[in-house]
């Protein structure tokens, strides 16, 4: 989960919790983004019973989330801002326009 500073990220963070065995915490590239020591701050004082882990940049969380997720036999779900949703795009190699075949780099 990462998301920018101008949403109403705590209550957005604070549903997903209540629907999630663990939730993965990371900043995006975004001047806008929430830095990650505030998601951390929040989870860790407000959300005391959500599983967390943080991660330094958005590919390494996708990276074990991605792995949490096969170990678990569950899914990955890449929730928050529009800019982490691009991020993931490029992570995984998702086409933009699939029927070209580009992607966002």
């Amino acid at each position: 989960y990462a998301t920018l500073a101008d949403k109403d990220w705590q209550l957005a963070l604070q549903q997903l919790c209540e629907e999630v065995d663990a939730v993965h915490l990371t900043q995006t590239q975004s001047p806008r983004a929430v830095h990650l020591d505030d998601l951390i701050h929040y989870t860790s004082s407000t959300l005391k019973d959500v599983p967390f882990r943080s991660h330094s940049s958005s590919s390494e969380a996708f990276a074990e989330g991605l792995k949490s997720a096969q170990q678990s036999e569950g899914s990955l779900f890449v929730l928050g801002s529009i800019t982490l949703l691009g991020e993931a795009m490029e992570f995984f190699s998702i086409p933009v326009f699939p029927e070209q075949g580009s992607t966002l780099s």
